[in-house]
C-alpha cells in the first residue's frame, strides 16, 4: 500500500538547514526533503540516478 506523505510537514519537522530527511522511496530511489537558504549547489553528476527539485515555498534558481 502506498503511504501518503505531507512534504511541507516533513520539511518543517527538520531542526536544521540542509539536513536531509528521508520521506520515502520511489523505484528504489531515495526521496528526501530539506530546508535550504541562500545556497548555490556545485555542479555534480549522479551516474545511476536523476535528481529532482520541488520548491514548496519561496523560490530558487538552478
Amino acid at each position: 500500500m502506498i503511504e501518503k506523505v505531507n512534504l511541507l510537514r516533513q520539511a518543517n519537522s527538520t531542526e536544521k538547514l540542509f539536513e536531509y530527511k528521508r520521506v520515502g522511496t520511489l523505484n528504489n530511489h531515495m526521496m528526501n526533503v530539506l530546508q535550504a537558504e541562500n545556497r548555490t549547489l556545485e555542479f555534480h553528476i549522479h551516474d545511476n540516478s536523476d535528481e529532482l527539485f520541488y520548491c514548496i515555498e519561496g523560490e530558487f534558481d538552478i
